[in-house]
């Protein structure tokens, strides 16, 4: 207790990594769930008196979010949800398709050890056609393939390079860049990487990664422009 009264304890550096951790994913499902749409602006206080936390939680939840493409940050400005850029997309594309190619090729080596996780995401891929909910279902089973393929790579590094060349995408664009064709077509891609990671067949997992990122990169610069800037 202090000469003014009790004071709150500060959380433990574990509890407040949690709330960090709890508060990012919240906001960023916000933004793929399109509750906070492109240009978007946060605001510190209200998600303080939302979320019964502090400053210093929001802050660093904002940072997180910056560097993975979700916010962007401007001096007296605050936090806004990232409008995609036409250029930024066709900056990244050729470095994405690089990236995620070396993660296929790194995964190689463990594939086999993995092939049950391997399949078990296929499966999910394909489920995702029969689901109540099929462009969410899907876009977190893409997701997750991408994660599975990175983590066994096992190169921090180049997990760290790609964080920020894969935002979120708000659930409207997502509904448009997913139709059924699109999922179809998506999954087969990933068909043909797991054959060539289970073969053994780096340049294959690589060849077809690449192909399958380049492909999806075209399909964003497709979309009409009330969803790029």
């Amino acid at each position: 207790m202090t000469a003014h009264g009790p004071t709150l304890a500060e959380p433990s550096p574990p509890e407040a990594r949690n709330r960090v951790e709890t508060l990012a994913g919240t906001l960023r499902d916000r933004v793929r769930d399109g509750l906070y749409g492109p240009g978007h602006r946060l605001v510190e206080a209200a998600l303080v008196a939302e979320f019964g936390t502090s400053r210093g939680v929001v802050r660093e939840a904002f940072q997180r979010l910056a560097a993975e493409g979700v916010l962007e940050i401007a001096p007296n400005r605050g936090a806004a949800v990232r409008r995609l850029a036409r250029a930024d997309i066709t900056a990244m594309a050729p470095v994405r398709e690089a990236l995620e190619g070396l993660a296929a090729r790194l995964a190689t080596g463990a594939a086999p050890a993995a092939r049950d996780r391997l399949l078990a995401s296929l499966a999910d891929q394909r489920a995702a056609e029969a689901a109540d909910d099929p462009v969410d279902t899907f876009a977190r089973a893409d997701l997750l393939f991408h994660r599975l393929v990175l983590d066994l790579a096992a190169n921090a590094p180049l997990a760290e390079a790609l964080r920020p060349l894969s935002p979120a995408l708000p659930r409207p664009v997502l509904e448009r860049l997913l139709d059924r064709p699109a999922r179809q077509r998506a999954t087969e891609e990933h068909a043909r990487v797991v054959a060539a990671l289970l073969m053994g067949d780096g340049a294959a997992a690589e060849a077809g990664m690449r192909l399958h990122v380049r492909n999806a990169c075209a399909a964003l610069l497709a979309l009409p422009g009330t969803d790029l800037a």
